[in-house]
């Protein structure tokens, strides 16, 4: 989570960050289907990551949703 914020902050803007609650906000943890945390939704929902991953590993997941 704090990995996608601080992309945002270096582009922003390209890219827009926000921290939900998973508990506080149930309507978003149905619409994009969280089974886990922390969960990245890219451009909602065109990709998908759950879990920590490394800045080079979330970057790629990045350009890979946004290129379909």
């Amino acid at each position: 989570m704090l990995l996608a914020h601080q992309i945002a902050m270096e582009n922003p803007a390209m890219i827009h960050a926000e921290a939900v609650d998973a508990m506080e906000f149930p309507e978003l943890t149905q619409r994009f289907s969280v089974q886990g945390v922390p969960q990245t939704v890219i451009n909602s929902g065109q990709g998908i990551v759950v879990g920590a991953y490394p800045e080079q590993q979330l970057l790629a997941e990045i350009q890979s949703a946004l290129s379909h």
